[in-house]
């Protein structure tokens, strides 16, 4: 982890990067198969924060599945107090629901599909429709964003 010198100065702790070294991630791909993650091993990777809610990836590497990986980009938190609006939740989840989600620039979901069922098509129809109505903040990044939406009745966004 490196630190904002002229932050240190004024007795702020800031972040600017983040070196990673033999890292690991694990992500859940699906409940239904006893398998249900895909592994990212060997990760080595720089990170530096370009904004408050954006980080530059200069160069990701790791291995998965026999595979070399190679990637760069940008990660971005693209949530907004929008997000603070209530869910149409039902009454009893199964678990921890999720979507994968694409955003537009302009903040609007362009794409959503489930990646956990609440096991209630209804439930997750419902859900579907809720995030849909979304809207995240705008990026200048060109195409697509892509992550998870993950629901969780009771947390704070």
């Amino acid at each position: 982890v490196f630190f904002d010198t002229r932050a240190l100065l004024q007795r702020r702790l800031v972040v600017n990067s983040i070196l990673l070294h033999n890292g690991r991630v694990t992500l859940p791909l699906s409940t239904n198969a006893p398998s249900s993650s895909l592994v990212v091993d060997s990760i080595e990777a720089r990170l530096r924060q370009v904004a408050p809610d954006e980080w530059q990836v200069d160069q990701l590497e790791g291995r998965c599945i026999g595979a070399r990986l190679r990637l760069t980009g940008t990660l971005a938190n693209r949530a907004t107090d929008t997000l603070r609006q209530p869910l149409d939740l039902p009454d009893t989840l199964q678990g921890t629901p999720s979507f994968l989600v694409g955003v537009s620039p302009a903040g609007e979901v362009l794409h959503i599909t489930p990646n956990r069922s609440t096991g209630d098509p209804a439930a997750d129809t419902r859900l579907l429709h809720s995030i849909r109505s979304l809207r995240f903040s705008a990026t200048e990044s060109p195409g697509t964003t892509w992550g998870i939406v993950e629901i969780r009745p009771g947390a704070a966004p």
